[in-house]
Formats: C-alpha cells, sequence, structure tokens
C-alpha cells in the first residue's frame, strides 16, 4: 500500500501539522508502505528527497475559479494537472490530505476525474475553526472535498463535532484519530538545565490563536511571588513585535525571553527541564506539544478547551485553566513552581502514563492503516485514468 501525504503549505518552517505529515510518512515507510508528501508551493516541483528517503513534490497553489477571472481558471487546471502527474508518478492506493486549505481545490479537480486512489482527509484544528471565517471562499471547496473523501478523520472528538455540525457530509464518515507521539519521546533521559533559574516554557507560533498575550498579563503576580523564575517564548510570528512591546509596557521585560525558533532537536531538554510546559491557546483540535512535552513528563498548564481536555485531566496529570484567563493561568502557573518534588513526579509520570496508553505513535499509526485497508478491501477501484499506466 503506498501513501501520498498532501501538505497545505510548504514545508520548512517547522509547526504541528508539518511535524506530523513527516513523522506519518516515515511510520508509514517503516511499516512497509512507502510514503510521499506533496506541499503547495510557490514554484512547482520535481521529485525530491527529505533526509530520511521520504520522497516530496510540490504544486502551485491555484486561484479559486471564477467565471469573471478567465486566468483563474487556468491556474486551477495547473494545480490539478501537477498534482495529477505526481499520482501518476507515484501510483498512490491512499491520498491523504492533512489540513485541508489551499490543496482542497487540486484535491477537488482530481477527484472529479478517473482515479485508482482513496482520499482520506485529516482535520487539525484551524482548518476547521479558523480558515472557513477567515477566507469564506474556502469553504465551498471544503465541503466538495469532504462530500467526495472516501473517509474524514479529525485529531480530536470535539474537533469532528464541530466540523460535522459546519459540513454534514462528514457526518456518516467520520472518526477520531488523534495525534501521536514517537517512540524518542518517552525515552528522554534528564538533561543538565540551560541556566541556573527556574524558567516556564512556551513553545509555539506568536499567533493571536495561541493567547500568548494572555500569558504575558499572567506573568507579573507570578513573577512577584517567584522573582527567580523565567519565561520563555520559543517561536516566531506575526505578534512577535507586539508581545515584546506588551513585556515592557508590563515591566517584566527582563524576565521573558523571546528565544526565537529552535530545532526540532533540541525540544525534547528544554520540555523536561521547564518548570511547567504552558499553552494558553483560544482555539486548538489536538496540539503536538502537549502529548510531546507529557511524553516526556513534562509539567502541562493549558487553557481548557475542547481538545486540550481529552489531553489533560485538571489536577492529575496537569492543570487546565479558563481561557482568557491571566489570573486563573497565574494561579495554576504558581502552582507548578509551588509543588513538591513528590506531588511533581506523581504528575510526571502519570502524564507519561497517559500519553503512552493513547497517543502513542503505533496505536495511531495502526489507526491510521487499519482505515486505509478498510477503504480499499471495501470499494472497487475506479476506472484508471487514461495513461495513467
Amino acid at each position: 500500500m503506498k501513501i501520498l501525504l498532501f501538505y497545505f503549505a510548504e514545508l520548512g518552517t517547522v509547526g504541528g501539522v508539518e511535524i506530523v505529515v513527516r513523522e506519518l510518512a516515515s511510520s508509514f515507510s517503516r511499516r512497509g508502505h512507502p510514503a510521499g508528501i506533496v506541499e503547495l508551493t510557490h514554484h512547482p516541483k520535481s521529485r525530491q528527497e527529505m533526509p530520511d528517503g521520504t520522497p516530496v513534490w510540490g504544486v502551485t497553489p491555484p486561484s479559486y475559479p471564477k467565471v469573471s477571472h478567465p486566468r483563474s481558471w487556468a491556474s486551477f487546471a495547473r494545480s490539478v494537472s501537477q498534482f495529477r502527474k505526481i499520482t501518476r508518478e507515484f501510483q498512490p492506493d491512499i491520498v491523504h490530505v492533512h489540513y485541508p486549505a489551499g490543496q482542497s481545490l487540486p484535491a477537488v479537480g482530481a477527484l472529479a476525474l478517473p482515479h485508482e486512489w482513496r482520499c482520506v482527509v485529516t482535520l487539525h484544528g484551524s482548518d476547521i475553526r479558523v480558515s472557513p471565517k477567515q477566507d469564506p471562499e474556502i469553504r465551498p471547496w471544503q465541503a466538495r472535498l469532504f462530500a467526495k473523501a472516501d473517509a474524514v478523520t479529525a485529531v480530536s472528538a470535539a474537533l469532528l463535532e464541530d466540523a460535522a455540525q459546519l459540513y454534514p457530509a462528514i457526518r456518516p464518515k467520520g472518526r477520531v484519530i488523534p495525534n501521536g507521539v514517537l517512540p524518542r519521546w518517552f525515552a528522554v533521559p534528564p538533561g543538565r538545565r540551560a541556566v541556573d533559574t527556574r524558567f516556564v516554557l512556551f513553545v509555539g507560533r506568536l499567533h493571536s490563536v495561541k493567547g500568548v498575550d494572555v500569558l504575558l498579563k499572567a506573568w507579573p503576580p507570578v513573577n512577584q511571588r517567584f522573582p527567580d523564575a523565567e519565561l520563555w517564548l520559543v517561536g516566531g510570528g506575526p505578534e512577535l513585535s507586539s508581545l515584546q512591546k506588551q513585556a515592557a509596557e508590563l515591566g517584566i521585560e527582563s524576565r521573558v525571553r523571546f528565544c526565537g525558533e529552535f530545532d526540532q532537536s533540541e525540544l525534547p531538554i528544554l520540555y523536561r527541564n521547564a518548570a511547567a510546559v504552558v499553552l494558553p491557546s483560544r482555539h486548538e483540535g489536538m496540539p503536538l506539544i502537549l502529548l510531546e512535552a507529557g511524553a516526556i513528563g513534562g509539567i502541562r498548564i493549558a487553557a481548557n478547551l475542547p481538545g486540550i481536555s481529552e489531553v489533560i485531566v485538571d489536577g492529575e496529570n496537569g492543570f487546565l485553566v479558563r481561557p482568557e484567563s491571566s489570573d486563573d493561568l497565574a494561579r495554576a502557573i504558581s502552582a507548578a513552581l509551588d509543588m513538591p518534588e513528590e506531588a511533581q513526579q506523581r504528575m510526571r509520570t502519570a502524564a507519561q502514563n497517559f500519553i503512552r496508553q493513547r497517543f502513542s505513535e503505533e496505536i495511531v499509526v495502526s489507526n491510521y492503516l487499519g482505515l486505509f485497508e478498510a477503504l480499499l478491501a471495501a470499494k472497487p477501484a475506479a476506472s484508471p485514468a487514461p495513461g495513467s499506466h
């Protein structure tokens, strides 16, 4: 079984969805199912390879086709043609669309033409909760994709329900398959502290959806009680300058480090050494940071949102706080910094066990492969496209 994953952007800026796509491709291949990745790029890209040997192709983003703009149809047709050329070269059994955004258009176009592969779409969060509001033109294309797809998965039960309410065609073909973490995350050894003082860690894109402004508002009372603690913000994004300005206005700039981007290989030790890993988001699907930090045994604090509450049991393997509440967040961070060592260890162990039992890579990949195999067994192959062999 050959699997072609279709990513919504250009690979290279490491984010949660990109990490999931890369790791799934590698995991499928290790299980004996060759996998490739298609990305949306500014220029068409012939086959290249990632360091692990995963082939990668590029398709140019299409314009929304409109009768009043003939060139938009040419752009759409070009994108569909590029994608079909890739499928003829790779000959996948499954096309796995992740975070359906701009790639919905070429996927829909290819599905309308003769093809042999099955289509599975995976929802991650903002693709459903944010994108259709910010870009209403994507909605009819998402609706067409979901109607034509053989199956739709979501990384959390809450996200699947939100998607089904917005797009009813999802309901009879939808199921939950969460994100997963690789075995290496459970085996990270204790690391030496990068600094002498304790630090609380945020990792993610500096975007309004992540609620970093709420975290900054929460920091003054934390800093007053724990003057030696630092707040580390790892990541970049459009809110960087405004968050730096906010930190200065709050008088906490000397205790807040804007660390910029870190390589993925550096994150395990950061998670391990952090006094707490905080995610004060306004919207989430199933954030990878909470899975990774939990697998390592980190103390996690996050907004009590659908999806997040499927990962953290408040007071048992982490802390949940009211979204948008800087007061609640400050109290939870203070509680984490004030926890006795024995209580910390109980929470760290509970987090590891919870993630291992429900969100390990082995479980997640097996669920995907079981779905793919069931689709291939249940549905006769479509008529092949002319010249596909």
